[in-house]
């Protein structure tokens, strides 16, 4: 996570927050954001682990209000999943 956080901060007109785990954020991914006026959730984990269900449904709302969203386990992996933002600028 470090590693994607650390990548984001370089990006102009890129906002990122990581999200803290409790009851009444569940579900959230971990990192949200804004690049060049659109809004991600990425969520990161570990090589052979998957979001959760409710992880999933969060981010398919996220996805039908026009936020990008995806699973990565790496920082290439993030890259390629906010790459359409950081082009669309």
């Amino acid at each position: 996570m470090r590693a994607v956080l650390a990548w984001l901060k370089t990006i102009p007109h890129a906002w990122v927050i990581k999200t803290l785990g409790d009851s009444r954020r569940a579900g959230l991914p971990d990192l949200i954001g804004c690049i060049n006026g659109h809004a991600f959730g990425i969520e990161i984990k570990q090589i052979g682990e998957d979001a959760t269900d409710l992880q999933k449904a969060v981010m398919r709302k996220m996805a039908r209000a026009g936020a990008c969203v995806g699973v990565a386990h790496s920082k290439q992996e993030a890259q390629a999943i906010l790459m359409p933002l950081i082009k669309a600028a």
